[in-house]
């Protein structure tokens, strides 16, 4: 017999997005494709006993948390802010790709969701658009920036949003958007010399059908070196990948903020 009744729209079902942004910023980039995420909180707690009394109880005397994540696609510039710029990276510009055009599918795209550029600067600059025919939609034609669609920067990509605007009718039809931009050549990450790993913030994002739960951890350090295993050409699908551990300690700063929220917070849509 059921003791309780069911509400699916607590549930949370999958892996996350791992995003990490520089202390002290809001600026987020995505760490990519991977496996285990994962957090512990923790506590550093000790009981008071008097030494003529009963036991007061337990005191927490330290709040923290620890977070893993195996990373398959590195993004060395990303790494930087993740590993809290102990690195340096150099970035070499490639060739110029002019007039590039990307297409978005009908049902790819929604009203006022981020459709990022596939092609990027290497530089981090927004790509250039093409004068005349910048965003065309498939059955309404030409699109207006400011009207119909506005550039947008989200974390380290740039990319657009269509509006609900009187010009876009619907959804059933594919977006062209065409630009010019200079990807990079190479990457170079350098690393050694180094003291301490500066803080930065750490994002974890789950959507389950359609509601959003995001855990926001507000001052992390890594707490790990790389280790790669090399895996051989085949027999194996999954890609090379790494362990980043991270530690996240109470900021106290946020005091103004909000209070009871120096460790993490847990949003979640219902």
């Amino acid at each position: 017999m059921a003791q309780t009744v069911s509400n699916g729209k607590r549930r949370i079902l999958g892996s996350a997005k791992v995003e990490v942004a520089a202390y002290g910023s809001d600026t987020w980039y995505d760490l990519g494709l991977g496996e285990g995420v994962g957090w512990t909180e923790g506590f550093k707690q000790e009981e008071t006993i008097p030494d003529n009394g009963a036991s007061l109880g337990i005191v927490i005397l330290d709040q923290f948390a620890d977070i893993d994540f195996i990373v398959w696609e590195p993004d060395l510039a990303v790494l930087k802010i993740a590993r809290g710029n102990i690195d340096n990276t150099i970035v070499t510009a490639g060739t110029e790709v002019s007039g590039y055009e990307q297409v978005v599918a009908s049902g790819g795209w929604s009203y006022n969701h981020f459709i990022e550029f596939t092609g990027q600067n290497a530089t981090g600059t927004q790509p250039t658009l093409d004068v005349t025919h910048p965003v065309v939609a498939g059955t309404n034609g030409d699109l207006t920036q400011g009207t119909d669609f506005e550039v947008v920067q989200y974390g380290s990509k740039w990319g657009i949003i269509v509006k609900d605007s009187v010009t876009v009718t619907t959804l059933s039809q594919t977006i062209t958007i065409k630009y010019t931009y200079t990807p990079a050549a190479s990457v170079t990450l350098t690393t050694g010399g180094a003291d301490v790993p500066g803080f930065l913030k750490l994002r974890l994002t789950n959507v389950t059908s359609g509601k959003t739960t995001t855990f926001t951890f507000h001052k992390a350090q890594n707490t790990t070196g790389f280790s790669v295993k090399m895996n051989a050409d085949s027999g194996t699908a999954k890609p090379d990948g790494f362990v980043l551990k991270f530690h996240c300690v109470c900021d106290a700063t946020r005091d103004s903020i909000r209070e009871l929220d120096q460790l993490y917070s847990w949003y979640k849509e219902e």
